[in-house]
């Protein structure tokens, strides 16, 4: 039976976050014997005070459904040292599709998967249009474990230029030996034009790309090959806060922005009604509007001048019209002059 646990998360920092939803799906295969890469997430997650349900995929590799993944506007999926065993036991088929129609719907995706190509895609090499690893992660060519780590060989590595991790230098060490395998790496010959590196491994050689960040106008993904536990602890969270904020369109503001925190709801899904919350730390001129998952305004739900303070706002499901919307994935958006959230919500008739 899988074990769905959430976990409300909030952390205090000097700079304010706007927070949204993720979904986490441990896809390790810890409970088939291999290496629990969990904690490191958990710990990565934790720090950037990340709101995250978490889903652990058993050996029948049975993952959350559409409308349970389209409830969050981040999906974490990570796989760890398992590459066959089960099958395609980093992303199954079935996985790939449930993901790609959440892609699809405007959703976003870190998803760092070290041996999913030689579990699912073992004759890559090249990666045409309609298949998933080139439609939804960006992947033209690849060089399959071109980089092998083994305890004590560090892999050193850097983020690429304009790239979410511009700036990073990093290492990565063997956290599997003990258990199983070693550190495999990928090479990312080419990715498709909506693509670019965002992690490229420096030593041992040869030089190389081994992870992309791909952005098409209505989803964001990044995955990595280089499995992201493996990198060394001081530098996990800071990366991990740097892509989601990329991955979700939240960024973190030093001074704080108007709105204290990003607008959240209860119940969610609903059937009939449910009642958004905010906080302002100062007075603003607020808008809050419903649109549906093609960008068409559903229902203006408040539009006014408001005080510091928390706030509520009560949505009945009808539309401006006064027609009940139908069963789907919606988005709140509150806007002030000087920030922007955007909420997804789940209607279920």
């Amino acid at each position: 039976m899988k074990k769905i646990l959430l976990l409300l998360v909030i952390g205090l920092f000097a700079a304010t976050f706007a927070h949204a939803n993720v979904l986490v799906v441990d896809h390790d295969l810890s409970e088939g014997g291999y290496t629990d890469c969990w904690p490191y997430y958990e710990t990565a997650l934790i720090a950037n005070g990340i709101i995250y349900t978490y889903f652990q995929v058993q050996t029948d590799l049975l993952t959350p459904d559409l409308l349970t993944m389209q409830m969050y506007d981040c999906i974490v999926w990570f796989s760890g040292e398992c590459w066959g065993y089960y099958g395609d036991d980093c992303m199954t088929p079935a996985s790939e599709a449930k993901v790609a129609s959440y892609l699809d719907g405007g959703g976003s995706l870190f998803f760092s998967g070290q041996d999913y190509l030689w579990a699912s895609y073992s004759s890559a090499g090249t990666l045409v249009a309609g298949q998933f690893p080139y439609d939804y992660l960006g992947l033209a060519s690849v060089v399959q474990d071109l980089w092998v780590i083994e305890d004590p060989v560090v892999l050193n590595a850097s983020g690429v230029t304009g790239s979410v991790a511009d700036g990073y230098t990093f290492t990565a060490t063997d956290i599997f030996t003990t258990a199983k395998d070693g550190l495999f790496v990928d090479q990312i010959l080419g990715y498709t034009a909506d693509a670019m590196g965002l992690f490229q491994v420096d030593s041992p050689s040869p030089v190389g790309i081994c992870a992309v960040q791909k952005d098409t106008g209505v989803f964001r993904s990044i995955f990595t090959t280089l499995s992201f536990a493996a990198i060394a602890d001081t530098t996990q969270n800071d990366l991990l806060g740097d892509m989601y904020d990329w991955l979700t369109g939240v960024a973190s503001v030093d001074n704080g922005p108007v709105v204290q925190n990003s607008i959240t709801n209860s119940p969610n899904p609903f059937a009939h009604s449910t009642t958004f919350s905010f906080s302002l730390k100062e007075a603003a001129y607020v808008s809050v509007d419903v649109y549906n998952i093609k960008g068409q305004l559903v229902k203006n739900l408040s539009s006014e001048g408001m005080m510091a303070d928390v706030h509520s706002v009560t949505w009945n499901g009808t539309d401006n019209s006064g027609n009940e919307v139908p069963t789907g994935v919606y988005f709140t958006r509150i806007v002030t002059d000087d920030v922007e959230n955007i909420h997804k919500v789940m209607v279920i008739r």
